[in-house]
């Protein structure tokens, strides 16, 4: 199946390091919508829509507030981690069906 991943990808950062997480997209179509999400409600953190390459980060959730970024590829960074950060990252990229998983610890 195009897109399938291998289950979930750890990621292990010391408290105030940043967080890089990259999607597995190798070819992004122009239609293509990346959403990305954390934690067991789904928590929306950021989405890119590829051909206008107009992005929106969720700052509403004080976690998070000013520590996102977001790059032409659809990967994101979360700048000067906390342990409030450990949890489950998902990123979806709508068009070609890729759904991919981190689990991400800060001590």
């Amino acid at each position: 199946v195009a897109g399938e991943t291998g289950g979930v990808q750890p990621v292990s950062v010391i408290e105030g390091e940043s967080i890089i997480l990259q999607n597995d997209a190798t070819k992004l179509q122009k239609d293509d919508l990346i959403v990305w999400r954390f934690g067991d409600k789904g928590v929306l953190l950021a989405k890119i829509d590829v051909e206008t390459n107009e992005s929106t980060l969720n700052d509403a959730d004080e976690r998070f507030r000013n520590r996102l970024q977001l790059d032409q590829t659809g990967s994101l960074t979360i700048t000067n981690a906390k342990t409030e950060h450990s949890g489950l990252y998902e990123v979806q990229i709508r068009g070609c069906e890729s759904l991919q998983q981190f689990l991400v610890s800060v001590s």
